[in-house]
């Protein structure tokens, strides 16, 4: 577990946990960093997500920049955004697009992208970026 030794609070103490409590309670902070093992954490709320598997088509530019357009599903969603999962490695913040199975367009931005080993799949965090008509959950489950 990391410390906070880097702001001179300790486990022992009890202080760094509750600062880390209060931090999370109150939402005082977007990111808290413990320099002395590298973590960041990030508070920010983000609206509850749902396990639901939708296939998109995403067309969009794969890491070396060119062109894509693949089949991926969700793996969760919320009204923000949500995961998807397809076999393309992405860059955080680029654009994509996902086109619906009704033939809706939605214009989102990469988050994160993780790629899994074992299973040879790609993760990708995506956030809409305008609240967009149509979208799977239009509103605030948080």
């Amino acid at each position: 577990m990391p410390t906070g030794e880097g702001y001179g609070l300790t486990l022992e103490s009890g202080a760094y946990m509750k600062l880390i409590s209060e931090v999370k309670k109150q939402g005082m902070m977007k990111l808290l960093i413990d320099k002395t093992k590298g973590y960041v954490y990030d508070f920010q709320r983000s609206p509850r997500r749902i396990s639901l598997k939708i296939r998109f088509k995403v067309s969009g530019r794969d890491e070396n920049g060119f062109p894509f357009e693949n089949q991926a599903e969700t793996v969760d969603i919320s009204s923000g955004g949500g995961c998807l999962v397809f076999n393309k490695d992405v860059r955080k913040g680029e654009n994509l697009i996902l086109w619906g199975p009704n033939g809706s367009s939605f214009l989102v931005t990469v988050r994160w992208f993780k790629y899994d080993v074992y299973s040879d799949l790609r993760y990708v965090g995506f956030k809409l970026i305008e609240p967009a008509r149509g979208w799977v959950v239009n509103y605030d489950l948080s």
